[in-house]
């Protein structure tokens, strides 16, 4: 494999690594944000739920990452 052609798939893996972490990061947090949200709205409890919901999602999101990068290093490490 030539050296222009070892560097796009290296820039390729990165640039896909950089996209699947952003993903288990802004999913999880927007999702229970707005499911906070909406409880809020329905008990009048604003903004209890919302922050709940989003502490929720930074915990979520902060496993998924964890998860991603360990299952990276392993196959790396082959």
């Amino acid at each position: 494999m030539s050296k222009v052609k070892s560097q796009n798939k290296v820039f390729l893996m990165a640039f896909d690594f950089v996209y699947q972490v952003g993903l288990l990061i802004i999913l999880p947090l927007v999702i229970f944000a707005l499911l906070g949200k909406l409880v809020d709205e329905r008990t009048r409890t604003s903004p209890l739920f919302f922050f709940i919901g989003l502490l929720v999602g930074l915990i979520i999101a902060g496993l998924l990452v964890w998860k991603k990068v360990n299952e990276i290093i392993r196959q790396i490490e082959r």
